[in-house]
Parts: structure tokens; C-alpha cells; sequence
């Protein structure tokens, strides 16, 4: 009896965990670099309350003025306008 050849190549389990951990090392790298900027304002809080105030009021407003300038701009349409014939 001939057996025949399987042509499918089946990847070892070892290759696909490294494949996943791959892909999701840049995440990790992002949220290691991430964590300190967010909580930092907070814990300058705690540790200084002047200064963390003043700190948080300052992040506070930066975004607020951030979420202005990148909003959307309304387009305010009136109509529809009567055509008159000069």
C-alpha cells in the first residue's frame, strides 16, 4: 500500500504562542510607556496637593482646548433660497 503525501504543513504550537506574543509586545511597550504619564498627575496630587491641583488644572484645560480644535466645525445651512429672475 502507498500512503500519500500530506501536503498541508501543520505549524508546531510553540510557533504560534511566539507569533501572538509577538504581535502584542508593541502593545505592552505602548502601555508600559502610557501608565506613568497617566497616573503621574495623580500621584502628584497626593504628594504635593498645590502643585498636583495646579497640575491637574492645567492637563485639564489642555484637553479641554485640544477637544475644541479637533472637533468637527459646524456648517450651519440655511434654505432653501428663493431664485429671483434680474
Amino acid at each position: 500500500m502507498r500512503r500519500s503525501a500530506d501536503t498541508t504543513k501543520k505549524e508546531p504550537a510553540s510557533e504560534k504562542v511566539a507569533d501572538t506574543s509577538e504581535q502584542r509586545g508593541w502593545l505592552y511597550g505602548v502601555a508600559f510607556l502610557l501608565r506613568p504619564g497617566l497616573i503621574l498627575p495623580f500621584y502628584e496630587l497626593f504628594t504635593s496637593l498645590g502643585s498636583g491641583a495646579l497640575g491637574l488644572l492645567i492637563l485639564f484645560w489642555g484637553m479641554q482646548y485640544a477637544w475644541n480644535v479637533l472637533a468637527k466645525p459646524t456648517v450651519d445651512l440655511d434654505g432653501p433660497f428663493a431664485m429671483t429672475v434680474l
